[in-house]
């Protein structure tokens, strides 16, 4: 069994399984940006957001080192400009996973505008058309000195020879071990829609809704000597286009002395090559200030397919200046079969901060302030130049 993981995440690293992937995505909550460019800056707010996740990491076995599993650390900066028409992001991540401690890194921004295909104060329902556009840099690379080569094992010494000293390998590196600096770009669009659904006895219980397709790694601005090459071996191995197709909505179910209660269905399905995903499951909210999710999680490759159910727990609150907000979210998975038995359970953090003021529209003096979002009688949506934008400063 070790020989075949490793045999297989060398083939991967060096030459690509027919084509390089990505690195697996943070869970969509607290990420939506990552998933579709089109998301970008849709909350009322400036928002910064730093995320750590962890995966697959072995437990300890009679004494032995732990095996590092997959982790992954990300920072998105995001800006809904209430003097503009577009909205903007940046952000930057790295993933790393194994002794050998294979790394990407990148870093890059987002940008997304919005049109209104329904205006408000005509109808209770609005509607944007959000189109987003997002570009990166980044870079792999690889330490050869964490691995173990098949050459190494022996069927009876194990890793070392008759004599005791370690069994060295013929392996020889074609390059550093590291892959050129590669361009990706990223598309997608979205339907976001907001529902004021006025109740006879009970008053306004609001719908939102987002509905998005995205592709990663599209290949339209990109020149070929500028190719997405991912290999560490230097071959032109280049990034797959990874398709995304979402759906995220916020329904309020209940309301009791200006307190709401909501749910948050999601779906999320993801492709690139003979690699898919798919995330399926939703969470219960009271406020915005706690929510309790429960997620299904479906990978697989074609042959083969990994199941696991992730509890997420996202708490937050409007701090007494009325002009800040703080979320945090935790994430634990369960697994199923033998793997439970061999690797830890994924582990997701995130941390968001919120502002209510525009840095960019202060800096142009433009209307910088959200307080018109914070002023909304709807629990779940408000409107801007036309722009919906989700209204996290709703206070009961």
């Amino acid at each position: 069994m070790k020989q075949t993981l490793i045999a297989v995440l060398l083939h991967l690293c060096l030459y690509g399984y027919g084509d390089a992937q990505d690195a697996l995505a943070q869970h969509f909550r607290g990420h939506e940006s990552t998933y579709n460019p089109a998301f970008t800056g849709q909350v009322g707010a400036t928002r910064v957001t730093a995320g750590t996740r962890s995966q697959w990491g072995a437990t300890s076995r009679g004494g032995t080192a732990a095996v590092p599993g997959y982790k992954s650390y990300v920072v998105n900066y995001e800006e809904g400009l209430p003097c503009l028409f577009f909205d903007y992001g940046l952000f930057a991540r790295q993933n790393s996973q194994g002794h050998g401690q294979l790394v990407t890194s990148e870093f890059g921004g987002r940008v997304a505008v919005a049109i209104p295909l329904t205006q408000s104060g005509a109808t209770d329902r609005v509607t944007n058309l959000r189109f987003g556009l997002g570009m990166s840099r980044g870079q792999r690379r690889i330490d050869y000195n964490g691995l173990v080569f098949l050459d190494q094992l022996h069927d009876v010494t194990g890793l070392i020879d008759w004599n005791g000293d370690p069994n060295t390998s013929s392996f020889v590196p074609a390059g550093p071990g590291q892959s050129p600096w590669y361009t990706s770009t990223s598309l997608g669009a979205s339907i976001k829609g907001g529902i004021l659904n006025r109740q006879h006895r009970t008053g306004e219980r609001p719908i939102t809704y987002d509905i998005g397709v995205a592709v990663h790694n599209w290949k339209g601005l990109v020149s070929q000597d500028g190719r997405q090459t991912a290999s560490l071996n230097g071959n032109d191995t280049a990034l797959r286009e990874r398709w995304v197709v979402s759906g995220n909505a916020s329904l309020v179910v209940a309301k009791r002395n200006r307190r709401y209660w909501s749910v948050h269905p999601l779906v999320v399905a993801q492709r690139q090559g003979r690699f898919a995903y798919a995330e399926v499951g939703g969470g219960l909210s009271w406020n915005r200030n706690f929510e309790l999710g429960l997620y299904q999680h479906l990978a697989t490759t074609g042959e083969a397919g990994t199941n696991w159910t992730t509890v997420r727990t996202d708490v937050g609150t409007v701090l007494p200046d009325g002009y800040t907000r703080v979320d945090l979210g935790l994430g634990w998975s369960f697994q199923y079969g033998s793997l439970k038995n061999h690797v830890r359970a994924p582990f997701e953090l995130t941390a968001t901060f919120s502002f209510g003021k525009s840095i960019s529209c202060l800096a142009t003096g433009g209307n910088y302030d959200f307080v018109s979002s914070r002023k909304q009688s709807c629990y779940s949506f408000g409107t801007a130049r036309n722009r919906i934008y989700d209204n996290i400063w709703y206070q009961n």
